[in-house]
């Protein structure tokens, strides 16, 4: 008998105890914030882009099904048109409101686990372009209670073609005049627009420099 109030005591002790690690439990509600985002920046491998994730300070949303969860989607993700050095220079530096034309992403939402919130594009995203990702301020934990103070804004640029193989190779000597020149690239390009943009080149014994047809 002894024993067994004893085990009572000890347990009400655990549970009073547990009241006080609950996340708000008697508190003010902590401020949400972002401590992560991917991808920001160029991105190499388009294979990286099936998802765009952000991760939260504290769990914004009770463990439940993928379903429920993708019913609420904050994450809004935008193609940048009519992209130019007068209004993007950098991620870090750009600024949503300098761009008139936004073409926004369908997508859906995802839960993985309480902290990390994951958009999932419809469709691939495009090569050679710059997105914007917004959450806007007001998002509430649903734990918590907290809410995002300020518009949480990035930009990320997808992969660009780049040159991976090329005959002759760069400062190769002794080369056949007739010669078969070939330029490969990391991405499909289209031929008639690679080719605006080839410049062949000959120069002279004394230095002079010849532009050849292509």
């Amino acid at each position: 008998m002894h024993n067994r109030v004893i085990f009572k005591s000890f347990t009400c002790l655990i549970y009073a105890a547990a009241l006080f690690c609950v996340p708000g439990y008697g508190a003010e509600p902590l401020e949400i914030r972002v401590v992560a985002k991917a991808p920001y920046g160029a991105v190499r491998e388009m294979s990286a882009l099936t998802a765009i994730t952000v991760t939260f300070n504290q769990p914004m949303a009770p463990l439940t099904s993928a379903e429920k969860a993708g019913l609420k989607c904050p994450t809004e993700v935008f193609v940048v048109e009519n992209v130019s050095d007068g209004n993007y220079t950098g991620p870090a530096d750009a600024a949503l409101d300098s761009f008139k034309e936004l073409s926004a992403v369908k997508g859906r939402c995802r839960w993985q686990g309480t902290h990390v919130l994951a958009f999932e594009p419809a469709d691939a995203l495009k090569t050679s372009s710059v997105y914007a990702v917004r959450i806007k301020k007001g998002l509430r934990s649903e734990v918590s209670g907290g809410e995002l103070a300020e518009d949480e804004v990035w930009f990320f640029e997808t992969t660009r073609p780049g040159l991976y193989n090329s005959a002759p190779y760069n400062n190769q000597r002794w080369v056949e005049p007739a010669s078969l020149l070939f330029a490969a690239f990391t991405l499909p390009m289209e031929p008639s627009r690679a080719r605006d943009s080839v410049h062949l080149e000959g120069r002279g014994p004394g230095g002079e420099v010849e532009t050849v047809p292509v």
